[in-house]
């Protein structure tokens, strides 16, 4: 699973059409990014932490971490 999908999924449990509103792409671009045939741009991660920020507070929802991205793997104890 690449990290995209796993944070889309398993972090901030959203569909593929939430993740596309909330980065301002179509839901196709999403499933793009996450089938590695595109890659999120600068502002797409932007906009994703942005969304994560403003999220109502979910026990769910863990605080947006910019380590998300930057590294290669999703911290386990970002999962829910």
């Amino acid at each position: 699973m690449l990290r995209i999908e796993r944070i889309r999924t398993e972090i901030l449990h959203l569909t593929q059409v939430e993740m596309a509103e909330i980065t301002g792409v179509r839901q196709a671009t999403v499933s793009r990014w996450e089938s590695g045939e595109l890659v999120p741009t600068t502002q797409n991660w932007a906009a994703i932490r942005d969304a994560v920020k403003e999220l109502p507070k979910n026990p769910r929802t863990p605080k947006w971490s910019d380590a998300w991205v930057l590294e290669t793997t999703v911290p386990n104890e970002a999962v829910a």
